[in-house]
């Protein structure tokens, strides 16, 4: 049974319970896909069929809808569940989703967030839309140059950034200047004893959080990105940009 076959099903369906007999099919498909079946369900009924999945699928899942939807879910779902979900969206969805939010909005969701979403959707939020800093994401994981290889892959793995962003590893120094980069196959290929400096790429393209969001997509679409750093004006890295970001973002213009 493929997607549209599942959306036309959905759709026909009048009772939650026979549109909860789909949710093992779902759970195996990607999450792009599933959202776009769930996005017809009236929200009355789709968090008694989004509580089916895991809080990091339903996160992933809302991060999909339109925002129209996704606005519409918040206003008929308790701040404290809204949260949840909201904290397990990616973090460039997540600043969108918020400066959509009226300042009343914004303040009841805020209390019910953990201090570390909490300053970062804050952070992430008070760029303009049109620049770098309003599309990047915060999901990318750092290690620095005198670490070992092995403690580096540790490392990557305990932070636990986002798989959509994993393929490039940052490395900076203590103040968060980016010295280069490595990717996990560098570091998986290393001898654990190697240190990071002896596999950091040190050329590398980025650029500044107040650049014109479409000169970076622009830069990512010339150089074949998967992502592409964010500095600020004293090269610390602030966030990534990633290859979906900048096709939306090319799409858009």
């Amino acid at each position: 049974m493929n997607t549209i076959d599942l959306q036309k099903l959905a759709k026909e369906f009048q009772h939650i319970d026979q549109i909860i007999e789909l949710v093992p099919v779902m759970q195996k498909m990607p999450v792009v896909e599933v959202a776009e079946i769930l996005q017809s369900i009236d929200e009355t009924y789709l968090l008694n069929v989004l509580d089916r999945f895991t809080m990091e699928q339903q996160g992933l899942i809302v991060a999909e809808f339109p925002m129209v939807k996704q606005l519409n879910l918040f206003k008929v779902t308790s701040q404290k569940r809204f949260a949840k979900i909201f904290e397990n969206m990616p973090s460039d969805n997540r600043a969108d989703f918020f400066q959509h939010l009226t300042q009343q909005e914004q303040s009841l969701l805020l209390p019910y967030l953990s201090k570390k979403v909490r300053e970062d959707v804050i952070a992430l939020s008070a760029y303009p839309p049109e620049t770098a800093g309003g599309i990047m994401s915060t999901d990318f994981a750092t290690v620095q140059k005198n670490m070992r290889c092995d403690e580096a892959i540790e490392k990557v793995r305990n932070d636990a950034p986002s798989k959509k962003t994993i393929y490039y590893v940052y490395v900076v120094d203590a103040e968060q200047k980016l010295q280069g980069f490595v990717t996990l196959k560098d570091l998986i290929m290393a001898e654990p004893y190697q240190l990071v400096e002896q596999v950091l790429h040190t050329e590398f393209v980025f650029a500044y959080v107040d650049d014109d969001r479409e000169k970076v997509a622009q830069q990512i679409e010339k150089y074949d990105l998967v992502a592409i750093p964010i500095l600020n004006r004293e090269k610390q890295l602030v966030g990534i940009v990633t290859h979906d970001e900048a096709i939306d973002v090319i799409r858009a213009e």
